[in-house]
């Protein structure tokens, strides 16, 4: 075992051919070492170093010292290699616009010179850095000057036209719109004016509105997401009193497929059928597809109050699903207006549940109660009015739905001969009573000619054993309550 050559019948001069050729292959082989090696020249270092001074600079707040920093690092600009002057200029465009903006003595003028220059540094930039620049025209209120900023982008054209470039004009497109809208909402501000200067005024703004809204409508037709642009377009189409078209482009821009989910384009359309008054039902619609988009909006509230107005029953319990589901999200639950929403719901529940109790205990137990009472007419002498000591009569109680004042209540119908009074009674804490006090010389009850010498009453109540008990006071009839 110990001699492993021998046991696999390996010759001797074979076994030192094989040791020897593996050591000639090691001395052959060189060390490992570097092929490539960068090789940083001074320039290339004082950059590099440059850059980390000014990012050092940024990060503590430093931009009177950045800015100059910047300065220095911009001399990387005439690097010869194209690849790294495509980096460079966009990271003094990038790094220069947040210095410029934190710094305390900048001016308009200072974001102009490096927006300009930058422009001419990367033409691969250039549709893009004029896009910022009109952005921070229009932040300044220079609306004309960012609208030629955003015309010279748009005809802009550089090589072979990308996805990117042609989504990048798109874009570029949309906001010549948006900045005509806001010139057309200039306008409708100065239109007060009188004679002919608001005759000037009023030409000038439709003018405006035919350029925003031919091409925000182009831009909006498109799938996507175009919240300031739809926006802007409906503000218009509201103002000429097109409200057929503003909604036809809401329901569009909330229910197309096309369209990536989007729980504004659903809000758009809710205010603006609550703007002009729409029916409930409509609300309810819009409210409930953005009820199962974003469950915790802050129009969730509203939605609920809908559905409690509401006369269909379901709806009540649809309202309490989407209270006790709003309460789930961190930011409701300590919200004092949800948990009175939800409040509500159950108060109104366990009218509607102890309404149904009570119905059907009066349709199925005591739905007709007939009491026949005698009377007894004693003749006085001389002349004086007949004493009425019990009276003969059939008093027939129905129950039935009625409604007072927008509020379903149970009715009592006493009839007597031809007289029907109509008596309201409603619930209390217990379970169910209803209370009437005859007042004295009542001709609405009974006997016109009948007196009492204090109240009577009677009082309706289910009680367990499913029986009407009708009280009847004994100096009124002088009989036991029957049933």
């Amino acid at each position: 075992m110990d001699d492993i050559e021998a046991e696999l019948n390996i010759p001797q001069a074979q076994a030192e051919s094989e040791s020897s050729e593996d050591e000639r292959i090691q001395k052959t082989l060189k060390p490992p070492g570097l092929l490539h090696v960068c090789r940083e020249s001074g320039f290339h270092k004082s950059v590099r170093l440059c850059l980390k001074a000014m990012r050092d600079a940024m990060l503590h707040h430093r931009w009177q010292e950045a800015a100059q920093y910047l300065a220095a690092y911009s001399q990387s600009l005439e690097d010869s290699t194209t690849q790294k002057q495509l980096i460079v200029s966009e990271i003094i465009w990038r790094l220069g616009t947040e210095i410029l903006y934190h710094h305390p003595n900048s001016k308009l003028e200072d974001f102009n010179a490096l927006y300009e220059r930058m422009k001419n540094s990367g033409v691969k930039n250039y549709a893009k850095i004029c896009l910022e620049h009109s952005f921070h025209l229009l932040l300044n209120g220079h609306f004309h000057e960012s609208k030629q900023q955003l015309s010279v982008a748009a005809s802009w054209r550089y090589g072979k036209q990308s996805a990117t470039q042609s989504l990048l004009l798109k874009l570029i497109h949309a906001y010549c719109g948006f900045l005509d809208y806001f010139i057309w909402c200039m306008k409708r501000s100065s239109v007060a004016k009188v004679g002919e200067m608001m005759l000037l005024s009023n030409r000038e703004m439709h003018t405006y509105f035919r350029q925003a809204s031919v091409t925000l409508q182009q831009i909006i037709s498109q799938p996507g997401v175009w919240d300031p642009f739809i926006l802007s377009y409906i503000d218009m189409l509201e103002f000429y009193n097109d409200q057929e078209e503003a909604l036809n482009v809401l329901q569009n821009y909330a229910y197309n497929k096309d369209y990536p989910a989007n729980p504004n384009a659903h809000v758009y359309l809710y205010q603006f059928l609550k703007r002009h008054n729409a029916p409930n039902i409509k609300l309810i619609r819009t409210l409930k597809v953005l009820c199962s988009l974003v469950p915790s909006h802050e129009l969730i509230l509203e939605y609920c109050s809908l559905l409690l107005n509401s006369d269909v029953q379901e709806d009540l319990q649809e309202a309490l699903g989407v209270a006790m589901n709003l309460l789930d999200y961190t930011s409701w639950k300590t919200n004092v207006n949800a948990w009175n929403c939800l409040m509500n719901i159950l108060k109104l529940l366990k009218i509607i549940i102890f309404k149904k109790c009570i119905l059907y205990e009066m349709k199925n137990q005591i739905a007709f109660v007939v009491l026949k009472l005698t009377i007894i007419q004693d003749q006085a002498s001389n002349g004086e009015r007949p004493i009425y000591s019990k009276i003969v009569s059939e008093i027939l109680f129905q129950i039935h739905d009625s409604e007072k004042n927008g509020t379903k209540y149970p009715e009592l119908f006493c009839t007597n001969n031809t007289k029907k009074v109509q008596f309201f009674f409603s619930g209390c804490s217990s379970f169910y009573t209803g209370t009437y006090l005859h007042k004295r010389r009542n001709k609405d009850f009974m006997t016109p000619n009948l007196e009492y010498d204090r109240p009577s009453f009677f009082m309706v109540t289910p009680l367990p054993t499913r029986r009407l008990v009708l009280f009847i006071d004994s100096r009124l009839a002088g009989l036991q309550p029957q049933c």
